[in-house]
Formats: structure tokens, C-alpha cells, sequence
């Protein structure tokens, strides 16, 4: 007897502890590069308010934006895209209005 589970399809139970779909309606994220994946130095950034960035994170949920990259550092987040040559073009930025709270 086999059963089936949310997706209609045998053995896919979640009382089986098997993952079922993409969960939450997002796709899954593109596997990791390979162990021989080469990185390369593309350019440097100094935004201009001039303090640490307290993150970098690339998208890597969507292989058509994995040149978008976002910042965070001093009381705002930015989001760039990475371009030909190692130029950026700002993208957004989100900045918090009240900078007396200081998170540390």
C-alpha cells in the first residue's frame, strides 16, 4: 500500500519527514558552485558615509540577478548591481529616518 502526500505523488508524506514542493512559494535556490569554482577580485566600494558595513550578501535565489549584491552599514541598507569591468550602479537604498537609536 503506498501513500500519498500533499503533492499527490507516493512517498511524499510530510509525516515521513521528507520535503515536499518549494515550501512558502519560493523556488529553490541554485545549488552552491562546484569545489572548483573560481572567484575573482571584480572592484571595490566605499560608500560615502565612510563606516564599517556590517554585511555583504549576494542573490543567489535567482541565477538571472546574481550580479545584484546588498550592503548594510551605518543606518541604511543598499542594493547594487555589479556590471562589466567592475563598475556598480546604486540600485536602491533604504535608510532609517530616526538615527539617534543606536543598535549596539
Amino acid at each position: 500500500m503506498s501513500t500519498a502526500g500533499p503533492s499527490g505523488k507516493p512517498g511524499t508524506s510530510r509525516s515521513q519527514g521528507q520535503v515536499t514542493g518549494h515550501g512558502m512559494g519560493f523556488p529553490l535556490p541554485p545549488p552552491p558552485p562546484s569545489s572548483s569554482f573560481k572567484y575573482k577580485y571584480a572592484g571595490s566600494l566605499q560608500e560615502d558615509h565612510r563606516e564599517p558595513i556590517f554585511c555583504v550578501t549576494f542573490n543567489n535565489f535567482d541565477l538571472a540577478h546574481r550580479d545584484v549584491f546588498a550592503t548594510v552599514g551605518q543606518h541604511r541598507a543598499t542594493i547594487y548591481q555589479l556590471l562589466p569591468g567592475g563598475e556598480f550602479e546604486l540600485l536602491q537604498v533604504y535608510e532609517d529616518a530616526d538615527v539617534s537609536v543606536d543598535a549596539g
